[in-house]
């Protein structure tokens, strides 16, 4: 048996799944609450990038909650996460694929 994975955005289209293509994993990061971070991730070789971010603390209802934007800029190895509120920012699983 088999098994893979599929990613869909905002709009309901799956942007990846194995069973088209493969990619490689990059880099798999942690983003600080209520603040931004930076990492050097060699991506020499590939074009193509997906980035993935996920809330890892549970969402309090009695509270607003953010997740970092992130950028990567493969031509600086740099990933970047950037905190979008100082106080309500939560930690972030950030993947970054690339083929």
């Amino acid at each position: 048996m088999a098994y893979g994975i599929k990613m869909w955005n905002s709009t309901g289209e799956v942007t990846y799944s194995s069973e088209d293509v493969t990619w490689n994993l990059l880099a798999s990061v942690v983003a600080p609450e209520n603040s931004g971070a930076t990492w050097t991730v060699d991506a020499t070789g590939f074009s193509d990038f997906i980035i993935t971010r996920q809330m890892i603390d549970e969402v309090r209802p009695d509270q607003q909650s953010y997740i970092h934007t992130v950028n990567y800029l493969g031509n600086s190895s740099t990933l970047t996460a950037a905190a979008p509120s100082s106080s309500y920012t939560q930690r972030t699983l950030i993947t970054l694929l690339g083929k």
